[in-house]
């Protein structure tokens, strides 16, 4: 997770910078011991030419790093410094510096550049040190080699003999409680290791340093230089070893101890920061919190002992309650380190000091503070989004700066949620997508989704949901406009969808932004264009058909918007009127338990067309806005939101089964009508599989089930479609059902009757499905054949097509097989069974 990387960068420097310390430790010495002036007299090698370079001093040693029982790999290098050189035209003539491994590979480049373990710039004192690998590096002779510019060398040997292990099991540690102020610092001997040396630190750096230390352990403190510990004190510690050639080792500064007199628990380490989350889209609200992890805690009977650790907000009151048991971002149940995370509200939190308190089961109790300076915005004003169509493979993305953030992380993914791109640290407001080469190619035609995050640098974040959205094509087109309300204001969240005729098929669509602008990506082609209003489950307005007038509530009415490759088409706007509502409750039968989360959907009581739909909620309340003044149908749709697996029926109002039977619902705009109740009955459920011959599953296709099977037009009928496993089930009342599969959305097949043989399309060959209420009758499957297909035209007698003709085909007995009507441009097709038709 990021914010652990987080705290392990904040801790690492800390260590880092102690280590570095150290190493001063192990080399000061060395250079008060071992300077001795080198020149050509006395042992330094260079060419015959008297233009050469000439090593004057160098030094070198192994490196060794690591944490007795940590998780992270032990490091390694060889390091060089103090390497000073020389040349006859001034030592700004040296071209290079480079060391050599024993088995003659280049090892490193040393640097003149103040870096690098090199204190001062173009001195002519070269070093190199800090790039340590997880591999032990080769013992033997490292030559230097010092080139000028004008192509002389020169070259000395550094003899490294051995690499050092660490100083292993240190005591105290593992936060370990110690009640003494000069406790004995302990180690395991390092074979080869001459002296120690090693840091003592609090939570704001330098305790105590010692170095030269003969043996394998010492009293804090023993030479008076260090500072005293406090009551409840938190330190860390590291030991060093090094040889008499300058081969050092370093055990790091991760050994913890707690210095305590009391049987008190102690916080050893806490992190938290504010978040804050939202689309930015005008109409959903934002979520906050405050979250806290890596909460690390202890007790002189050890962590096992603690009860609970609590934050308490700025103003006193308890704010959440962390846990250890592997939930709300904590990783490992059970270790010691308390979390919380994720539950999030539309509230603000308060800013200020935040107490964490640790209580033992002996009812001793520890604190500490984490300070909640502010509360990020998200990203806002973001670019592209819409649903605009870019042409650039790398589009630049672009938003708002948010005040107090010093960095920014962007995540791009296809419309599947697969991650295509993410990149951290983003010190600007806009970047050119895969700037870095990690992301993957955008792909001709696809819909992508983008979102971001801003933090500070005290681990308050935002983040903005990927949900903006852009389609990358060199070729689609693009239709545009804007959707307001009758006195001009922006309507948020409202999708437009761009279709054929009154809605089919569906071809594309999007939502509004925050300021009422859409635009929706497609193909060469005309559309048209309807505002779906129920995506905005805020505002009531009813949707509309767009034309070139005022707009139209009937599909009959609309105009198409006609698009060529690379086209974009704007001002294709909608302004939409205010809209009447009905609402109402659902129960059980018994008029009581309530049914929550039960989808609704009104239909226009004249055409049966769709109009609006709603989900009920925890107390089995509904409202379904955006209605046009007129009369509907609702139905509660049991099977439409799984409640049918509850057992619970589809009704139409009032206490209707059939769509037919439905009582009217009358709406004024600007008004609601209540009272729209529904007392939902209980029955049975069939359920079963639809498959191919190849036994692949058919998805989306219907399954009906009718008490009257020579009837199918006119009875009774319960249905659900197939999922993406080819499964289905229907709710019906108890009684006997025939079943009846029609394939319209997979044309390709034939549909049938069941019975418990192959199927059939005769209604006196088909069987009767039981269903008892409150029991599943399972495994009624179907497999279906493909068939073959009639297609053909129907012209007038002028050669001009002609739409709506009904077409049947039946077969020598008069039976009917199959059929279709012709659509606006005359053509038809159909699948029959094989055989003869007329």
């Amino acid at each position: 997770m990021d914010r652990f990387r987080n705290v392990l960068a904040k801790s690492a420097m800390g260590m880092l910078a102690l280590a570095l310390l150290m190493l001063a430790f192990f080399t000061s010495s060395a250079y008060a011991e071992n300077y001795i002036y080198i020149d050509q007299k006395n042992g330094a090698k260079s060419d015959t030419n008297t233009d050469a370079p000439v090593i004057l001093e160098a030094h070198g040693g192994s490196r060794h790093s690591g944490g007795d029982g940590s998780s992270q790999p032990d490091e390694y290098s060889v390091d060089f410094w103090g390497v000073r050189v020389n040349d006859p035209q001034g030592y700004e003539n040296i071209d290079s510096i480079v060391a050599k491994a024993p088995d003659g590979s280049l090892y490193r480049t040393l640097s003149d550049d103040g870096k690098h373990c090199d204190e001062n710039p173009g001195d002519g004192i070269y070093g190199w040190c800090g790039t340590n690998t997880n591999l032990p590096p080769l013992t033997g002779n490292y030559t230097i080699i010092a080139k000028d510019k004008d192509g002389n060398t020169a070259a000395k040997t550094i003899t490294v003999e051995r690499i050092l292990d660490i100083p292993r099991n240190p005591s105290p540690g593992g936060s370990a409680f110690i009640n003494t102020q000069t406790p004995t610092l302990s180690w395991n001997t390092v074979d080869g290791a001459v002296k120690y040396n090693l840091g003592v630190d609090d939570e704001n750096g330098n305790l105590w340093r010692r170095g030269d230390i003969i043996g394998n352990s010492i009293s804090y403190n023993d030479d008076g230089t260090g500072q005293n510990f406090t009551e409840g004190g938190i330190y860390r510690w590291g030991v060093g070893a090094c040889d008499n050639d300058d081969n050092c080792s370093w055990h790091h500064t991760w050994i913890e101890f707690v210095y305590s007199t009391s049987d008190a628990p102690v916080i050893l380490e806490a992190y938290g920061g504010s978040r804050h989350s939202g689309f930015d889209n005008g109409s959903q609200q934002d979520e906050y919190t405050v979250d806290f992890w890596g909460v690390r805690v202890n007790d002189p009977q050890g962590y096992e002992n603690i009860e609970s650790v609590v934050a308490k907000s700025p103003d006193g009151s308890i704010y959440q309650t962390l846990s250890d048991d592997g939930k709300h971002c904590d990783d490992n149940p059970g270790d010691g380190i308390y979390d919380w995370c994720g539950t999030d509200t539309s509230l603000l939190p308060l800013t200020g000091n935040y107490n964490l308190v640790v209580k033992d089961k002996d009812g001793n109790t520890g604190t500490k503070i984490i300070s909640i300076e502010r509360i990020l915005d998200i990203i806002r004003n973001s670019s592209p989004g819409g649903g605009t169509v870019i042409r650039t493979p790398n589009p630049i993305l672009t938003w708002s700066s948010v005040a107090g953030a010093v960095k920014y992380d962007l995540v791009v993914n296809d419309e599947n949620g697969n991650q295509m791109w993410h990149r951290e640290n983003i010190s600007e407001t806009s970047i050119a997508y895969n700037d870095d080469g990690t992301g993957q190619d955008l792909l001709e035609g696809n819909v992508y989704y983008w979102g971001g995050g801003a933090c500070d640098n005290d681990d308050n974040c935002s983040w903005r949901h990927i949900t903006i959205k852009f389609v990358y094509s060199k070729t689609m087109a693009m239709i545009s406009g804007r959707v307001t309300s009758e006195d001009g204001e922006p309507i948020p969240s409202i999708c437009v969808d761009a279709t054929g005729l009154c809605g089919n098929p569906y071809y594309s669509g999007n939502q509004t932004d925050k300021n009422g602008n859409y635009s929706i990506a497609v193909p060469t082609g005309s559309y048209y264009l309807h505002t779906n209003t129920s995506c905005n489950t805020v505002e009531n307005y009813v949707g509309e058909w767009w034309n070139s007038g005022d707009g139209t509530g009937g599909c009959n009415k609309a105009e198409s918007v006609a698009v060529k490759t690379g086209e974009t088409k704007l001002n294709n706007n909608f302004i939409l009127a205010e809209g009447g509502t009905i609402s109402g409750k659902v129960t059980l039968s018994d008029g009581v338990t309530p049914v929550p989360n039960l989808h609704l959907y009104t239909t226009d009581y004249d055409t049966d067309q769709w109009v609006g739909g709603t989900n009920t909620d925890e107390n089995g309340d509904y409202k379904i806005k955006g209605l046009y003044a007129g009369k509907y149908k609702v139905k509660a749709c049991a099977s439409c939101s799984g409640q049918g697996a509850q057992y619970v029926l589809d009704e139409f109002y009032d206490n209707a089964r059939m769509w037919h039977e439905s009582a009217p619902i009358s709406v004024t705009t600007g008004k609601d009508t209540p009272g729209i109740n529904f007392k939902l009955e209980k029955g049975g459920i069939i359920s079963g599989k639809i498959t191919s011959i190849d036994e692949e599953p058919i998805v989306n296709v219907e399954v009906v089930a009718f008490s009257k099977c020579e009837d199918l037009a006119k009875d009774i009928s319960y249905g659900s479609f197939t999922d993406k496993n080819g499964n289905y089930f229907i709710t019906a009342p108890e009684g006997e059902y025939s079943l009846k599969v029609w394939t319209y959305n997979s044309p390709s097949y034939l549909g049938e009757l069941w019975n418990s043989g192959d199927g059939t399309s005769d209604c006196d060959k088909a069987e009767a499905v039981s269903v008892n209420t409150e029991q599943t009758t399972s495994g009624i499957n179907f497999t279906l054949a493909e068939g073959g297909w009639i297609s053909g035209k129907v012209i007038a007698a002028d050669g001009q097509p002609v739409a709506n003709v009904c077409l049947n085909a039946s077969d020598s007995e008069g039976n009917w097989r199959g059929g279709s009507g012709s659509d606006e441009n005359g053509n038809y097709s159909f699948v029959v069974p094989n055989g003869n038709y007329r």
